[in-house]
């Protein structure tokens, strides 16, 4: 349908771009490229929406971060820092056990099987410390000791050395206390059993000696054996090369921590169960 010039006023044709009278455009007659309606631009205002919601979101995340970091951060620094205090607080005590070891090794001729036998020449435990500490092994070249706190175990070695971890494979091939534990059980088993099948115990240990099981460990230690006219009998150990037995047991069974069946009670053989006594 023929439309008018806007300029001019002349008669165009219906989809004519310009008046073919005076050359006018006419905009609002040409068809969209693509044969459809022309689509508006996108307004700036959404753009700026966009913008600030990315810039908001960025900020939010800085602050959720931010908030996590101040809460986590200081657990593990406290976390950190107890686990340092508790290496110092085991480093501190096996210096202090190591030193009065070697008092007690000018005293004894050996080194102390226990800690607790260390009493004797100033060893006093700091109460509360969390921090266990155990001689692995005593031999007189060949002392080792560990401290254990929490999922931490130090050691020092017979040099003196500090370690992260425990007591070195050569320094515990003789476990010390355990097997010395172990040879003492089986020598009053036998003892006993010597008795009841003969009526008296064995003049000496040539008798029994044989039959003890833990054939590895009595190489490495020597025996004393002292029976008395009421019946009794005190059985006891110490490392080859060193002065003075360590371990001892009597005729009902209980372990000492001394010579001579004389100290500290252990354990008590005949019950099977531990009887520590002061702790």
């Amino acid at each position: 349908m023929p439309t008018v010039c806007p300029e001019c006023a002349s008669p165009v044709a219906a989809g004519a771009a310009v008046c073919p009278q005076c050359g006018f455009p006419l905009r609002d007659a040409a068809p969209a490229f693509g044969g459809g309606p022309a689509r508006p631009a996108p307004s700036g205002s959404k753009v700026v929406y966009w913008v600030l919601g990315i810039a908001a979101a960025g900020v939010i995340l800085m602050v959720v971060l931010g908030v996590a970091a101040a809460l986590v951060i200081p657990r593990l620094q406290r976390a950190g820092g107890e686990a340092r205090s508790s290496e110092r607080e085991a480093d501190a005590m096996l210096e202090r056990a190591w030193t009065l070891q070697q008092v007690y090794l000018v005293q004894h001729g050996s080194y102390a099987p226990d800690v607790e036998d260390l009493r004797g020449v100033g060893w006093d435990p700091p109460e509360s410390t969390g921090v266990g500490l155990t001689v692995v092994t005593w031999a007189q070249h060949n002392l080792c000791m560990e401290a254990t706190s929490g999922g931490t175990v130090r050691s020092i070695r017979n040099d003196g050395t500090l370690v992260e971890g425990r007591c070195a494979p050569e320094a515990t091939d003789f476990n010390a206390a355990a097997q010395a534990r172990l040879v003492l059980q089986d020598g009053w088993r036998l003892l006993n059993a010597y008795r009841e099948t003969h009526g008296t115990l064995p003049p000496t240990l040539a008798e029994i000696e044989p039959k003890i099981g833990q054939r590895e460990a009595l190489a490495s230690v020597r025996l004393g054996y002292q029976r008395y006219a009421n019946g009794e009998f005190c059985l006891s150990l110490r490392p080859k090369g060193v002065v003075g037995p360590e371990r001892s047991v009597d005729q009902d069974g209980r372990f000492f921590g001394g010579s001579a069946c004389s100290g500290r009670v252990i354990e008590s053989f005949a019950y099977g169960a531990r009887a520590r006594s002061g702790g």
